[in-house]
């Protein structure tokens, strides 16, 4: 999965009976949706989707979700596929983080792209306060 190819995962999602590739985790928590979130895959990330659409709810070890990751990479094409599937508590705060949200970590590496994107599902992330209180301004 690190390198992203579509062609090769679309293969192995094909041969994995029931979806188990797509939602199983690395020694991280990490799973190859969270993987290509924070790498910028957008086409792996798609097919990751598609056969496994609770994925996009699967936290890492440290509870962060792949919406996280791509927020704090301001990969805005993997946030908006990842946020089109998602359910609105895929933006909730990270507690090992510092009650921090995507929105913060977006805001935070200056992805004004990313933190576009959110605020247009969830106004209410502008006002989220981390354990610090916090805001994403």
């Amino acid at each position: 999965m690190q390198n992203g190819y579509p062609d090769v995962l679309k293969l192995l999602l094909q041969v994995v009976p029931d979806s188990a590739m797509a939602i199983a985790t690395d020694n991280g928590g990490w799973t190859p949706a969270t993987t290509a979130a924070s790498l910028n895959r957008d086409a792996a990330l798609k097919l990751l989707l598609e056969a496994a659409p609770a994925v996009v709810m699967q936290a890492d070890g440290m509870g962060r979700l792949p919406t996280y990751h791509a927020a704090l990479k301001g990969h805005a094409t993997c946030l908006k596929l990842l946020l089109d599937a998602a359910p609105a508590s895929a933006l909730a705060p990270v507690s090992s983080m510092g009650n921090y949200t995507a929105a913060h970590a977006a805001a935070h590496n200056g992805h004004a792209a990313a933190l576009q994107q959110i605020l247009a599902v969830a106004p209410a992330a502008a006002a989220a306060r981390g354990i610090d209180g916090n805001t994403p301004v």
